[in-house]
This record gives C-alpha cells, sequence and structure tokens, in this order.
C-alpha cells in the first residue's frame, strides 16, 4: 500500500534530480533490443563471476517498464486505510537533506 500518490518512475527520477540540482539523461530502449541487451549482461556478468549486478537487467526492464501502482479503493473500503504520509515527498525531502 503506498501514500496514494502514483507516479511514473521517469517523473520519479526527475524530481529526484532536481532536488539534487543535476540533469539525468534517460534513454529510450525499444523492448526487444533492450532485453537482448539485458540478458546479455547477465551473462557476461555470470561468465566474470562479476560482483556487482549488470546496469541492466531483465528485471529492472520489467519493474520499470510495468505500473507498479495498486488501487487503495478495498483498503480503504475494507479497512477504512488512509495515507499518513507522502512517500514521494518524504523521500524528496530525504534527497534535499543529503543534497
Amino acid at each position: 500500500i503506498s501514500g496514494g500518490r502514483p507516479i511514473a518512475a521517469r517523473d520519479l527520477a526527475q524530481a529526484v534530480a532536481d532536488a539534487l540540482g543535476t540533469a539525468p539523461q534517460f534513454a529510450n530502449l525499444p523492448a526487444v533490443p533492450a532485453r537482448v541487451i539485458a540478458t546479455l549482461l547477465e551473462g557476461f556478468a555470470r561468465m566474470t563471476r562479476a560482483k556487482n549486478e549488470p546496469i541492466l537487467t531483465r528485471y529492472t526492464l520489467a519493474a520499470m517498464s510495468y505500473s507498479q501502482t495498486f488501487d487503495l479503493v478495498p483498503a480503504r473500503q475494507l479497512l477504512g486505510y488512509e495515507p499518513r504520509h507522502d512517500a514521494i515527498e518524504s523521500l524528496l525531502s530525504e534527497v534535499r537533506k543529503h543534497a
């Protein structure tokens, strides 16, 4: 359950960059080539026993390609749930403290 305010990943990245005073560089990759690249990077990381995760993975693509926002109506109706804080604003507040 979220704070009730959906936001696109790109918009969140832009908001964090703005809070840091930086300018992000976004890349738009078609789905099929992106998946091929991610698969190759994962395979290379396994073969070389890399300590760090590749910069692009199939999981990252899946997480960034589909909405992660859920409808709060059932939680509101069944549980009386109302968000107590705005997670996005809390994140941006923390980013600004450390910028």
